[in-house]
């Protein structure tokens, strides 16, 4: 049994499918992408709690986004994805780990609609509006109506 530290995680551990590198500290891993999508799957679809940072870490990296990727996904600062990551064991929020789960998902079903979804959001909430209109209205015969300039 080999403890996978490589992948950034303390809680994984390799029953088979590695070998001990001759002459060095560490293991070579039969099918590395296989072993890290096996990885992401379980913190994805079967851990109930919410992702700690460096379960958080290696899911974004898996997926091959930036801090600043997810950063725009969630309405964040990469600053603020960073100070996630660096937390190692503490539970990012609530809202970031449904995000990022909800995105991993979409990939694995080929299906891009989530996150261009949250990219519009993210454009309309970054819009110019007026910060202020006044609205006068008129009521008449039970209706109301704008008031004439």
């Amino acid at each position: 049994m080999h403890k996978y530290r490589e992948c950034g995680l303390e809680t994984v551990y390799l029953a088979n499918g590695y070998a001990e590198a001759r002459g060095e500290s560490g293991v070579s891993v039969d099918d590395v992408e296989g072993l890290h999508r096996a990885i992401a799957d379980e913190l994805v679809f079967r851990k109930v709690e919410d992702l700690t940072g460096r379960e958080f870490r290696f899911v974004r990296e898996f997926l091959e986004l930036s801090q600043r990727k997810v950063g725009d996904i969630a309405g964040v600062q990469a600053q603020t994805v960073a100070l996630w990551e660096k937390r190692g064991d503490a539970n990012v929020p609530r809202s970031a780990d449904r995000w990022l789960r909800a995105i991993y998902r979409e990939r694995v079903n080929q299906n891009a609609e989530l996150v261009a979804a949250a990219q519009r959001l993210r454009e309309l909430a970054n819009e110019t509006r007026p910060h202020a209109i006044n609205v006068r209205l008129d009521e008449a015969r039970g209706t109301w109506t704008r008031e004439a300039a």
